[in-house]
């Protein structure tokens, strides 16, 4: 690539690539403007997430469909012409933090530590001087809108003078920012990969988490090794997170991200248990509790109840499960046990489902069990268009279905199918979810139909 023009073709060429045609060409215009980052200065939508060591993290993902679409494409390009270290484990293709892990696996001692601010540490000038260097040789120009495309504009005040300047920076959350982290981290890869030979110490980064380990300690404060590493890191224009930074014994828990490593890699005894718990509640009490624990003990508590309550406890629990099989393997005994149970609980939420309809029921029982079960009572009201925003006349429900739950109070649809002048133990209520993801609700219908269900292996 020699001229701007060159990097759009090639955008638009993988584009074409994975559309299949159904593509539609980026125009030298728009890459202009998105490679000035000040011509858009709320491009990216920021927002924070939990850490689940506490804290916060800053996420900055792209505003505009057309605009994730290219940096996509850049990222393509730039993990395309990387070559990654054997050190660098993290945003590579066929690496994961198992094998990160499994390099420190039956040593005495694990040194973690950690970098500050990690992303924004990274500057428009710092990408521009990699990508001009070898290997990469890129042209000046290419590389500046490369850099353009992928940094955003942050405020930096000056707590001296009061001054307030801006500066380009490389956002977390961007679909290019992994690749060009490793591009940037080379040099440090490099030396730090030299530092741990030279002690006899093995090393990998993954992202910001740095992990050396060995057979004997060289890790003290003051030490030769800790000086070193320090100057090498601050070098590279990095600075060290002092309160991340831990040092692990044989015969103590050992940590190399998130996984527990002692003669193997594992998950921790808290994963397990907590996956147990969960499977225990769905067995005894039934889908609704097994949902309703998974959402209390949410490891995001901070994120908004409707967010939380679109995660199906299906989807959550078959997600840790091949969380299980990446780490232990499918041939261990504690994966195919849990995954037993697991297949076993599946069919049986999907031993009745209706026809022809987009609603999964994963529970059902009648109103009387319901109240019985929840200590509720429940109480029809309707027919209110109130209570029924979001519908045509002709789809109005007749009723709405009020009750309250561990202290919070739920208005639910009733089917205008469905005789609620019957008895409570006539009547049937679900508990449903949708293939749209729009979260899982309680429905009141009529008792099933045989010719309505099927029955499922």
């Amino acid at each position: 690539m020699q001229t701007k023009t060159d990097l759009l073709l090639l955008i638009n060429e993988i584009q074409h690539d994975e559309l299949q045609g159904r593509d539609r060409p980026f125009a030298l215009q728009q890459l202009a403007y998105y490679a000035e980052p000040k011509n858009v200065f709320l491009r990216f939508r920021e927002f924070d997430i939990p850490k689940k060591s506490g804290g916060k993290r800053h996420i900055s993902a792209p505003f505009h469909r057309n605009y994730a679409f290219m940096l996509h494409y850049v990222g393509v390009i730039l993990q395309s012409i990387y070559s990654p270290s054997v050190h660098t484990m993290g945003f590579v293709r066929g690496r994961s933090i198992v094998d990160n892990a499994k390099v420190h696996v039956g040593k005495n001692y694990i040194f973690n530590i950690d970098l500050k601010d990690f992303f924004p540490s990274i500057t428009r000038s710092r990408i521009i001087s990699c990508l001009q260097a070898n290997p990469y040789n890129l042209e000046y120009n290419i590389a500046y809108y490369i850099a353009g495309l992928c940094c955003k504009r942050v405020k930096v005040e000056n707590t001296i003078t009061q001054e307030r300047k801006y500066r380009m920076v490389l956002p977390q959350g961007s679909p290019a920012s992994p690749a060009l982290t490793n591009i940037v981290c080379e040099k440090l890869d490099c030396q730090l990969s030299g530092l741990a030979k030279r002690f006899g110490l093995s090393y990998t980064r993954y992202a910001d988490d740095i992990t050396f380990s060995s057979q004997h300690n060289v890790y003290q404060e003051g030490s030769e090794f800790r000086l070193e590493l320090e100057r090498v890191i601050k070098e590279q224009q990095f600075a060290i997170n002092h309160q991340k930074t831990r040092l692990n014994k044989v015969g103590y828990r050992q940590e190399v991200t998130g996984l527990t490593i002692s003669d193997k890699v594992n998950v921790s005894r808290k994963y397990i248990k907590d996956l147990r718990s969960l499977l225990f509640i769905w067995e005894k009490y039934g889908y609704s509790d097994a949902a309703a624990s998974m959402r209390k003990h949410s490891h995001n508590p901070s994120l908004n109840w409707c967010v939380r309550r679109r995660s199906s406890l299906i989807s959550v629990v078959a997600g840790k499960l091949a969380f299980i099989k990446m780490v232990k393997g499918v041939d261990d005994s504690t994966y195919q046990t849990l995954q037993k149970r697991f297949a076993n609980l599946r069919r049986r939420a999907w031993k009745n489902q209706p026809l022809h309809t987009d609603i999964l029921y994963r529970e059902t029982m009648t109103v009387a069990e319901f109240e019985k079960r929840k200590h509720t009572s429940v109480q029809f009201i309707g027919p209110k268009k109130e209570y029924g925003t979001g519908y045509t006349e002709s789809e109005q429900p007749a009723y709405m279905a009020s009750f309250e739950i561990d202290g919070m109070k739920y208005m639910s649809c009733v089917k205008r199918t469905a005789d609620i002048s019957v008895p409570k133990d006539k009547i049937c209520v679900s508990f449903c979810e949708t293939h749209l993801a729009d979260g899982e609700f309680w429905l009141f219908h009529e008792p099933y139909k045989s010719h309505l269900f099927k029955k499922m292996r």
